[in-house]
């Protein structure tokens, strides 16, 4: 349950939606409660009895989108914003091919790089 309706932010597009997203992402952390506070107990050589949380990467990711929950539907209130990092990821990926190809370059020198590329991208995207 919990991977299907992750999976569906993919697909909002209005307020509405979201706000049923939302909705369905409380039920789903009354309803799933005792799941992500299961804990797993092992009794070691010396006698100590540690523990952890059984399902800690279900925990996690669920961690991670409630605390980001005031964030995640910003790119419907506006026109043009990305849903995802996708095209950032990319730029950062390409920008650090091209300062690999130069490992030699002085700190000031990289930086400069930097600067330029992220000129001239901008450029190209006013252009479009």
């Amino acid at each position: 349950m919990f991977k299907e309706l992750i999976c569906y932010i993919n697909s909002i597009k209005t307020k509405y939606e979201a706000n049923v997203w939302k909705l369905w992402f409380e039920r789903l952390e009354i309803r799933y409660t005792d799941f992500l506070k299961e804990r797993t107990y092992i009794k070691t050589e010396e006698g100590k009895i540690k523990w952890w949380y059984t399902h800690k990467n279900v925990k996690t990711a669920f961690r991670t989108i409630k605390s980001s929950l005031d964030n995640l539907f910003h790119y419907i209130n506006y026109d043009g914003l990305e849903k995802d990092t996708n095209g950032l990821e990319y730029e950062f990926s390409h920008l650090k091919q091209k300062s690999n190809l130069h490992r030699g370059l002085k700190i000031n020198r990289r930086i400069a790089l930097t600067y330029w590329y992220l000129h001239f991208v901008n450029q190209r995207r006013r252009l479009k």
